[in-house]
């Protein structure tokens, strides 16, 4: 095994503290061209999931945890932050009840949907993301984890009905796209999906778990076709009102049509939304 500088800061330091160390002054110590860990393993397999992603270790970084596993960080992008606040801050470590199903809206480039199958490793996930280039490192993180056939990564964008989007901010920080309804005549439109579509296609009778981080689009999600919440358990959701003023609202009155009694406790910027008594779970057929 060839230790990387961030292993060795690993080794001195300790994980949680090397890792929020700012990458830039490890990275420069540590680059090394793809070919030559092509052949060395277990770097080898890493290298190749990088490689048919199509980057190179100039353009990222591969950062190892014990628990967490290896995962690829794309340099100059969001990819970093989202890392720290989803592995090491840990801002998803909500005590939930061992979710069989989860589907996460706005996967990013996976790593939340990572953390979910480490902690409930029998959990089907679906992943939803609608920019090209964060699903394919996406799909590169999942490889890593060796969860391909826990998690499903799927292109697309969810809305309240089977409409044309669009993502209206093309040039935002990765973690920051936003979607639209696109007009008839729009090229870059596709194809958004629903909640409904999703179970039926995965075959979830019940989602024990859903999580949202679509950049205040939950104030649309939320305003009509609200009945798939008849079948979710728990809801862990960042609202955007500091960013757009409404989202709140239309989700904490489809929660009080569909779950009635339910929990909600904050952390961060994630909210849980609980019910008080569970449905009966369900996984995919």
């Amino acid at each position: 095994m060839m230790p990387t500088v961030l292993d060795r800061a690993v080794r001195r330091y300790g994980w949680r503290r090397a890792a929020t160390k700012a990458p830039k002054s490890l990275v420069r110590r540590a680059r090394r061209h793809l070919d030559n860990l092509v052949e060395q393993r277990p770097w080898s397999r890493t290298a190749a999931a990088i490689r048919h992603g199509g980057f190179t270790l100039d353009q990222t970084m591969v950062v190892s945890d014990p628990v967490y596993g290896t995962q690829m960080i794309r340099k100059g992008t969001t990819d970093w932050p989202t890392f720290n606040q989803v592995f090491v801050r840990e801002d998803y470590a909500f005590d939930h009840t061992s979710p069989r199903t989860i589907i996460d809206l706005g996967a990013n480039v996976g790593y939340a949907a990572v953390y979910y199958h480490r902690r409930f490793p029998e959990a089907r996930i679906v992943a939803i993301e609608p920019s090209h280039e964060n699903v394919v490192a996406a799909e590169v993180n999942v490889a890593l984890a060796g969860a391909g056939r826990a998690i499903d990564v799927v292109e697309s964008a969810i809305w309240h009905s089977p409409s044309r989007l669009r993502i209206t901010n093309p040039g935002a920080n990765a973690w920051a796209y936003r979607v639209a309804e696109a007009e008839p005549n729009d090229e870059s439109a596709f194809g958004a999906t629903t909640m409904p579509m999703l179970m039926d296609e995965f075959g979830f009778e019940t989602v024990d778990l859903v999580k949202i981080d679509i950049e205040a689009a939950e104030r649309y999600l939320f305003e009509k076709n609200t009945e798939w919440l008849d079948h979710v358990n728990e809801i862990v959701i960042e609202l955007h009102d500091r960013f757009t003023k409404g989202c709140r609202e239309p989700v904490v009155a489809a929660l009080d049509r569909h779950f009635g009694e339910y929990d909600e406790i904050t952390k961060g910027e994630n909210t849980l939304f609980r019910r008080t008594r569970p449905l009966v779970s369900s996984a995919a057929g």
